[in-house]
């Protein structure tokens, strides 16, 4: 159930601002994604859909529109942490003069909300994960994540949690009526371009994939160890932003390596993607920490058998009938079970698929978001 706060301000007609996010079109990650296709979604329901993106540049503030969604472009200069927190005020300041209901993707800087809340103004926040815990940040990094964690509980109207994990996590200090529970979705993949792959050296059915950050909350250095415990006929296939001179971390991923590990680097396009998950033979994800992770979901839209680090964020996602792994010497006993038990794999595709068209369909996904907005607009007539 989604609570009302009696003295905000509620918008006369459907329209909302989405902010957190780089914009759309998306080209980064999961919450770019996630506001592309909820902006489109709530266009074409008739809402008024404003989308702040972040422009690598200098100069002033300005506006246009992009299949009917407004887009406000707010140039900061890249690089430094500092400029994304620039374009988050700025991004509030602005759309804290107009009359729109505010979904805000993260709470890194949800200090900023206090303007929100002194204007009276609707804003839902999706927390993301537990991202304080995660081991890349420093600690006065965590201090700040972990500030505005319990800020966004005070400061937002409504919070949204993408995994019952996380849900658990923020009811030990928050009001059921104040949050409700939408995981991420993706859409079912049951073709692709064979040629794409061929153009990667790749071999339909013969490689294992994992698309994510390339950081140490990831286990991508247990996976290599573990792929490499024994020569296999497959390739394990890395899909993510690697700089082997710069971060001392890719630099150990390489040296741990072998010929069988390809690195693909950094791939958006939407078609290439789509192809690299179809013709997998496996999907390995190391998540360590988080909600619902993207790149799972949409591994499992796919219909992948998931190899998947064993904690509850994963296991709720992927299910009981996937595979899971705690350490090296575990992961590669699975692989050893896994690449060489076609039948194994072929029920474990069954699973992912059941459980992705029972639960992270985007049109359910969306429609749920759509829910929880409807109620703090104006319009007081039940949402259908």
């Amino acid at each position: 159930m989604v609570g009302r706060a009696s003295k905000s301000r509620f918008p006369q007609t459907k329209a909302v601002s989405i902010l957190g996010t780089r914009g759309i079109p998306a080209g980064h990650g999961g919450f770019e994604t996630l506001a592309e296709h909820l902006a489109l979604y709530l266009v074409r329901k008739g809402w008024k859909v404003t989308v702040y993106c972040q422009r690598e540049s200098r100069g002033k503030i300005y506006e246009d529109v992009w299949k009917d969604i407004r887009r406000v472009h707010i140039p900061v200069i890249s690089g430094r942490s500092i400029h994304t927190i620039l374009f988050d005020l700025k991004s509030v300041i602005h759309t804290s003069r107009e009359n729109s209901v505010k979904l805000t993707l993260g709470y890194g800087t949800s200090v900023f909300w206090l303007i929100f809340k002194l204007k009276k103004i609707i804003n839902v926040c999706n927390m993301d994960g537990v991202e304080w815990r995660r081991r890349k940040w420093s600690y006065l990094q965590r201090l700040w994540l972990r500030l505005n964690e319990k800020s966004a509980g005070i400061l937002a109207t409504h919070l949204i949690a993408d995994s019952p994990e996380i849900e658990r996590y923020l009811l030990e200090r928050l009001p059921r009526d104040k949050l409700t529970m939408i995981p991420y979705g993706a859409f079912h993949i049951t073709s692709a371009d064979e040629q794409i792959i061929n153009d990667w050296g790749l071999e339909k059915y013969n490689y294992i994939l994992t698309i994510c950050r390339i950081e140490e909350d990831n286990s991508l250095l247990e996976i290599i160890m573990a792929f490499n415990q024994r020569p296999r006929p497959e390739k394990l296939v890395i899909v993510g932003g690697v700089d082997f001179e710069r971060e001392r971390y890719h630099w150990k991923l390489r040296t741990v390596a072998n010929d069988s590990t390809v690195f693909l680097g950094p791939v958006y396009d939407e078609a290439k993607v789509n192809a690299l998950r179809h013709f997998a033979k496996l999907y390995v994800h190391g998540h360590t920490v988080g909600g619902t992770n993207p790149s799972l979901v949409e591994a499992m839209g796919a219909e992948l058998p998931i190899l998947a680090r064993n904690n509850p964020y994963n296991r709720w996602v992927a299910g009981a009938e996937n595979h899971y792994f705690d350490s090296i010497p575990d992961c590669s006993r699975e692989f050893d079970k896994l690449l060489t038990s076609p039948d194994l794999l072929r029920s474990m595709s069954k699973s992912s698929t059941q459980r992705f068209q029972k639960r992270f369909r985007w049109e359910m996904i969306l429609g749920e978001y759509e829910r929880v907005l409807h109620k703090f607009t104006g319009e007081m007539e039940a949402f259908k």
